[in-house]
């Protein structure tokens, strides 16, 4: 028998991280595949407001009443766009993370070749030289940064597109390539953040298609482990939300994210309320 336990597991044992608690509040049943959400004060009061880019529409739900507004329809190639192309070097290009840090604007795009780094350097971008490749092995489809126990930074990704592998491995080393979940069909939201108030991230990820429990859903992963190889898992949505995208953010202020998901055969808008009764600090 060991003499002695490692010490990220005696400390999980002393403090261990609450258990997540989410309240569900339906503020959309009629949404046609909910695309894409983000989260911005769009009136101007301070709150932070949802914006849904959906089938043929792009609205928002103002904080507070939640009232849906349009914001455009209907759009075309003919309405006035401007855009900038930075990269046209991949195939089948599928989600990003867009970083800030001391070395300035980096992209993760997701793809079917892996995940590309991309840099800006004087308002040009390019292939980042000391490690243009996070990982290249598997295609991806929603690609996330998060923090480990340590402050040691992982990339969470959804493998491979549209698929059913949740994975976490260290930059640029995809020999840590550990996979933390498999039971998913159409694997399309993820997100990376600390809900619990432990001080390294969670992981939120969300499938839209039933998987082999016939069940669609949002599953919260929390580790209090340096490797992150070790994780607990805890489901969010069960069976409810066909999920096409989700974001995290506080939206009343009360000092804990939220989670915010769209459907898309569900065809709902949800938010699940932070309810976790004991925030670690």
């Amino acid at each position: 028998m060991p003499l002695f336990l490692p010490l990220f597991f005696l400390l999980s044992i002393l403090n261990p991280p609450p258990v997540p608690k989410f309240e569900a509040q339906v503020l959309d049943k009629n949404v046609s595949i909910g695309y894409g959400l983000a989260i911005g004060d769009v009136d101007g009061d301070r709150k932070p407001d949802i914006l849904l880019a959906d089938q043929k529409q792009i609205v928002w739900y103002r904080n507070g009443d939640w009232k849906r507004f349009v914001m455009a329809e209907n759009l075309t190639e003919r309405d006035s766009w401007h855009y900038r192309l930075i990269d046209s070097s991949m195939h089948m290009t599928h989600n990003l993370e867009v970083l800030e840090d001391q070395d300035g604007t980096r992209i993760w795009l997701g793809g079917k070749e892996g995940i590309k780094v991309l840099t800006s350097q004087g308002g040009n971008w390019q292939m980042a030289e000391e490690q243009p490749w996070v990982e290249h092995n598997f295609g991806v489809g929603e690609v996330r940064r998060i923090v480990g126990v340590n402050g040691q930074p992982f990339v969470a990704a959804i493998e491979p597109m549209h698929g059913n592998q949740l994975t976490i491995y260290k930059p640029g080393d995809t020999n840590s390539r550990h996979i933390l979940k498999e039971n998913m069909n159409q694997g399309h939201a993820l997100a990376g953040a600390d809900l619990l108030g432990s001080g390294n991230s969670q992981i939120v990820v969300g499938w839209r298609n039933p998987n082999t429990d016939q069940k669609v859903g949002i599953c919260l992963l929390a580790s209090q482990d340096p490797t992150a190889h070790a994780w607990q898992e805890y489901v969010v949505d069960d069976n409810t939300m066909a999920c096409e995208d989700l974001q995290v953010a506080d939206l009343n202020k009360d000092g804990k994210l939220d989670i915010i998901a769209a459907g898309r055969d569900s065809h709902n808008l949800i938010v699940y309320w932070n309810r976790t009764e004991k925030i670690a600090r």
